[in-house]
């Protein structure tokens, strides 16, 4: 891999100024959200959710939603985000204020390795630096570090790894082999969809130069720790249900994808009752309880059985442009491209909602020239014999993101994406402005 172009004392002082001003904004952002939209931090399912799992840790000791008469063990979520708010509110008095400055600060530093990795590319200065400068204010990421949910973290602890691999440190050997395979199993046990990226992040740490031998013991060691950790909560869950189960996510979502009347048993009805508990309503009750996830796994091999393949993944294809652009309508008044005019409206009211329109049109052009610039940088990483086997991976994980989908993915789930994203585009404009550069000065030197 080349080496990293050098930074100018001027582009290190703008970097600063960036990040320090960054760093006021979304603390300042996470502070007035506590005072004037306390309530806003867990409105939602999902951080609902994770602040009920963390309040039943701190008050029963046990992972679930629901009080312990309810005899409700936790499947669907992992314990590894609610345990650390369980952690934030002995600090805060449960409000989640000290999560939502963490994640605030999150940004700011993961703003910092984008940029390390961006002019370890050689990725011109100016450049580096409009990218990280998008990356730490892009609303969609704003807006959900604002909220207890899992995404500002998983994201950190996957562009943590990708630096590790990419920017060379003193971390090497089997000391990156093990902490790729702890980071690996922590994000699996924060957010069960990335278990999607473990092959693809083995295949960027064997891809590091070595020698046949020395490659197969770092995937071995990554491995191996990977294991090591997610093993106590795999045996809980096996210890509960039968099943060597991370999260019931995944048939959960997919059942909500390609289930039919004609593929769901009249038994599989009979465990789907409304639950309510701690305030929190629950359709979806089998998903969350251990005793009927045997149903669940059940109904899910019938759909397979019945299912025409071709279907199902013509259908997951059609999905994609709903994950990279987001949904591409106006409703209520509310843009929903990529959230932005629902950012608009928490932010100003009605006079944000007046702009909708404006802003999903803007989503849907940045998006597009988004996409082109991903695509064109990847062709040209693809072509570089130095880092193409490190891109390829990493250009794997954001296909497998948008593209496996089971309809129940949104625009949140390319959040952790992002970082990819900038650096094939990094790679594109560096290409593209040294076209015109060079264009323009051929054509003051041409007689």
């Amino acid at each position: 891999m080349s080496n990293s172009a050098p930074v100018s004392t001027r582009t290190s002082r703008i970097l600063t100024a960036l990040l320090c001003a960054g760093l006021f904004l979304h603390v300042l952002s996470a502070v007035g959200v506590f005072l004037i939209k306390p309530e806003s931090i867990s409105t939602t399912p999902d951080p609902l959710d994770y602040r009920l799992a963390a309040i039943q840790i701190l008050d029963n000791q046990h992972f679930s939603f629901a009080a312990p008469e309810f005899d409700a063990p936790q499947l669907l979520r992992t314990p590894l985000y609610p345990a650390l708010l369980a952690g934030t509110y002995l600090l805060d008095g449960r409000t989640g204020l000290v999560m939502i400055l963490i994640q605030s600060l999150s940004l700011v530093l993961m703003a910092f390795l984008l940029f390390r990795i961006l002019i370890r590319l050689r990725v011109p200065d100016n450049i580096a630096l409009l990218l990280t400068t998008l990356y730490l204010f892009e609303p969609l990421q704003w807006l959900y570090s604002l909220h207890t949910m899992t995404e500002t973290f998983s994201s950190l602890v996957l562009l943590v790894l990708v630096y590790l691999v990419i920017v060379p440190s003193s971390i090497r050997g089997k000391c990156l082999s093990a902490l790729f395979g702890v980071g690996l199993a922590v994000i699996v046990l924060m957010k069960p969809s990335g278990t999607m990226w473990i092959p693809f992040m083995l295949m960027m740490l064997g891809a590091i130069p070595g020698s046949f031998h020395e490659r197969m013991k770092r995937l071995l060691i990554a491995c191996f720790f990977l294991v090591l950790v997610l093993s106590p909560w795999v045996i809980r869950n096996y210890n509960l249900t039968g099943y060597p189960v991370i999260s019931s996510s995944g048939p959960f979502n997919f059942i909500l994808f390609a289930g039919t009347s004609e593929t769901q048993p009249d038994e599989y009805w009979d465990v789907v009752t409304m639950a309510s508990y701690n305030g929190h309503s629950n359709q979806v009750w089998y998903a969350y309880t251990t005793n009927a996830y045997p149903m669940l796994l059940e109904t899910q091999k019938t759909i397979l059985e019945k299912a025409d393949m071709t279907s199902l993944i013509m259908r997951q294809i059609a999905y994609a442009p709903v994950v990279w652009f987001g949904f591409l309508t106006k409703h209520n008044e509310e843009s929903y491209g990529h959230a932005y005019g629902m950012i608009a409206t928490f932010i100003f009211g009605d006079l944000g909602s007046r702009y909708a329109g404006t802003l999903l049109i803007l989503d849907v052009m940045f998006w597009s020239v988004a996409l082109v610039l991903f695509l064109y940088g990847s062709v040209l990483l693809a072509r570089l014999k130095d880092i193409r086997w490190l891109y390829l991976p990493l250009f794997g994980m954001v296909a497998a993101t948008v593209f496996i989908n089971f309809q129940a993915s949104w625009v949140r789930v390319m959040l952790p994406m992002y970082p990819i994203l900038a650096i094939a585009a990094g790679i594109a404009l560096a290409r593209i402005f040294a076209y015109f550069q060079f264009k323009g000065t051929h054509a003051k030197v041409r007689p």
